[in-house]
């Protein structure tokens, strides 16, 4: 038996073992259908007021129309002013009451409420820093060098009356704590569904994290980590294993998207808003959705009856109603439950996967490396001590680098000895062994998914690691191969090339291609869509439901199909098969993004398989047409 024949083998083995983990990731996913829908209370306050109701009425209505959850934000001195329950005085040296300017003055008629104002910011500024005193009939609390982002953002604490009213509608809670304190509050509280963090750090940070741990480990609530934020001292939670099986993915508009709408800076419709919510619980595993209602001046399009400032009482309500029955309506149709966060369940990574799998990863790299005699057993022994002595976790995401970028190294270097078999040209040929080759990418997509399997990734805790490196060095790695076959390149002769005006012109443009490839492949990849684009991306999600991505369909995939064929009529165009394998590594980049569900990630591949395969014929077929023929009637090789 062959070393070749055993390396293949132990692949093989470890491509059945990812399956097996994938089809069990299916089945989490089937089962994990739950979802929270929060309505902030500040907002529905606010609306409820505007519209002469009571807080009670508001509570019923947004309950009947599918909320599970009442969002509560600590109060703090500005939340307290737009209820009405203090006013805030700013210093004057020639006010009787309020005569120091270097002070603020918080005007309370309720005696336990200013106490407690006074005591909170006595223990932050200093006990000769605050003083409590009354005035006809006022409770003044005088609050000395306060600056005025604490008005936002100091915590005082939740309304055990509100609490109250959201259990007695039957709704949960999701708390949104500015300070340890307010956090301390709610351990004797039963029906808190999740914690998400208000402001842009955890409470505790930094000094104090070890406590907020402490207190978040003693309740069963949720953690909620709202995507696309980033909070000071939530790395620090997330990495204690006693609190990860409690996070949770959440999803909420910030307040400069929803000033945004409502001053009119960006266009939106309700169903663009309905379908983003719904999006990111179907596409990116987002199991809590914290929903701010919009307040009475929004006049923005939609499809609903927007109801302006002189329309009749009421109507206000209506349609921020009409939006939660929109949002939880889709979610229903598309097979979720609203009934909360108790019931999500937790999978843990271990060993055992890992050690199984990256057999396959490191048999890979031994075929790659097969000249080299003792690249076998060295590679397994550095796998078994691996796999035993470092973090599960860390190896994981190694393996899983390696393997985005092994599975599609291997698949071209099968495509090329494929093409050499001298087969003929054909489109049906070159569509053959295009499949195959996109089969053997997703062979690393399976791999990766197997490997970044458990609720630290799914719930993206963690991540996959090295996504720019990923999209890089396989192509890096292609072209070299290339022109090492192609025009028999060396390192020698590389470096005593003679450097051409063309030689820049061309290295200046693979590297603007290269920075364009990056940039879209990342977060701010949105920002360079064009409006055409836009447009397209929008029919192919109606027409498909998922839509593929569009560097496969528009780039790689034809590009790897005009390749193919060209090689198969021996004008082997090496750098039609490099631009061609942008597509290759793409497929195995959606499996990177371990978040999002399975479904999502299959049906985007294989959409993206059969309208490449459509695309790379139109390529083709444009070649044929329009490429000038020699005096035989045969088309002429491309040249580079």
């Amino acid at each position: 038996m062959s070393k070749k024949f055993i390396l293949f083998i132990l692949v093989a083995i470890s491509l059945l073992w990812s399956l097996l983990l994938v089809a069990r990731r299916y089945g989490w996913e089937k089962n994990n259908k739950s979802v929270a829908v929060a309505i902030d209370a500040d907002g529905l306050y606010a609306v409820a007021l505007s519209q002469g109701l009571t807080f009670e009425q508001a509570l019923a209505a947004v309950k009947t129309a599918g909320a599970t959850a009442l969002g509560m934000t600590e109060d703090t001195l500005a939340s307290l002013q737009r209820r009405g329950l203090v006013r805030l005085e700013y210093g004057n040296k020639n006010d009787r009451v309020y005569s120091n300017p270097r002070c603020t003055y918080v005007v309370c008629p309720e005696k336990i409420l200013a106490g407690d104002i006074a005591a909170r910011f006595s223990l932050f500024l200093g006990a000769d820093q605050v003083k409590l005193f009354s005035d006809s009939g006022l409770w003044i609390s005088r609050l000395t060098v306060i600056d005025p982002e604490l008005e936002e953002t100091f915590g005082l604490g939740f309304s055990p009356g509100i609490l109250a009213s959201a259990q007695q509608h039957g709704l949960g809670v999701v708390l949104r704590p500015y300070s340890l304190n307010g956090l301390s509050q709610i351990k004797e509280w039963t029906n808190i569904q999740a914690i998400v963090f208000a402001g842009k750090k955890v409470s505790g940070y930094p000094q104090e994290v070890p406590k907020t741990i402490a207190v978040l480990s003693s309740i069963p609530a949720k953690i909620g980590q709202v995507e696309f934020t980033s909070q000071s001292g939530m790395e620090q939670l997330t990495a204690v294993a006693g609190l990860q099986h409690k996070v949770v993915r959440a999803h909420s508009l910030s307040k400069k998207e929803i000033q945004d709408i409502v001053d009119e800076k960006r266009k939106v419709t309700v169903e663009i808003l309905v379908d983003r919510w719904a999006r990111a619980v179907k596409e990116r595993n987002v199991r809590l959705l914290y929903i701010q209602l919009f307040p009475r001046n929004f006049n923005g399009i939609s499809t609903l009856s927007v109801p302006r400032a002189s329309d009749r009482e009421g109507e206000w309500v209506n349609f921020n109603l009409s939006y939660i029955r929109r949002i939880t309506a889709r979610l229903l149709r598309s097979g979720y439950r609203l009934d909360g966060l108790s019931r999500l369940s937790y999978v843990a990574t271990n060993k055992l996967n890992i050690g199984m799998i990256g057999l396959g990863v490191w048999a890979l790299a031994a075929l790659l490396g097969l000249k080299y005699k003792y690249s076998f057993p060295v590679f397994m022994i550095l796998h078994s001590l691996l796999t035993f002595l470092s973090p599960t976790l860390w190896y994981a995401r190694v393996l899983a680098l390696a393997a985005s970028m092994l599975f599609p190294f291997w698949a071209y270097l099968w495509l090329q000895n494929e093409i050499g078999r001298d087969l003929g040209p054909g489109y049906f040929k070159a569509a053959r062994i295009f499949s195959l080759t996109s089969l053997a990418s997703f062979g690393g997509a399976v791999t990766v998914a197997a490997l970044l399997f458990g609720s630290y990734f799914w719930q993206k805790i963690g991540s996959f690691a090295g996504v720019k490196l990923a999209l890089v060095l396989p192509l890096l790695a292609i072209l070299w191969h290339s022109l090492r076959q192609e025009r028999n390149y060396s390192w020698a002769k590389f470096w005593e090339q003679t450097i051409t005006y063309k030689h820049l012109l061309l290295v200046t443009l693979v590297a603007a291609g290269m920075i364009l490839y990056l940039w879209r492949s990342g977060n701010n990849g949105a920002l360079i869509v064009t409006g055409g684009e836009e447009k397209l991306r929008r029919l192919l999600d109606q027409l498909l439901l998922v839509r593929p991505r569009t560097k496969e369909i528009l780039f790689g995939h034809p590009f790897l199909m005009l390749g193919i064929y060209l090689g198969l009529k021996k004008c082997r165009n090496f750098l039609a098969l490099a631009a061609g394998f942008v597509g290759q590594l793409s497929l195995v980049n959606t499996f990177c993004h371990v978040h999002t569900p399975l479904s999502i990630s299959f049906w985007r591949v294989f959409n993206g398989w059969w309208v490449g395969l459509l695309t790379g014929w139109i390529l083709i077929w444009c070649y044929q047409t329009y490429l000038k023929t020699d005096k035989k009637g045969e088309q002429l090789c491309l040249k580079f």
